[in-house]
């Protein structure tokens, strides 16, 4: 995905601001990484999940669905 089309997903705006808090962290942090690493600025730049990104949105997915379970049935999921 290239950088607006991320901002556009997230529903965010402002590109600094996403930028400095959202992408170079996830960078930073192995979640994603650049297509083409030698030219970070290139306007052809798109960015991907790498293997510890693709674990961290399943994790991600099953909080949800705990989250929701929890809010259907209870915290004990509907055991008496």
């Amino acid at each position: 995905m290239s950088r607006g089309e991320l901002m556009e997903k997230l529903r965010l705006k402002d590109r600094r601001h996403f930028g400095m808090n959202n992408l170079q962290p996830a960078l930073a942090a192995g979640l994603i990484e650049m297509t083409i690493p030698d030219k970070p600025r290139s306007s052809k730049q798109k960015y991907r999940l790498t293997t510890k990104g693709r674990q961290a949105e399943r994790l991600q997915e099953y909080r949800m669905e705990e989250k929701g379970r929890q809010e259907l049935f209870g915290k004990n999921g509907g055991a008496q």
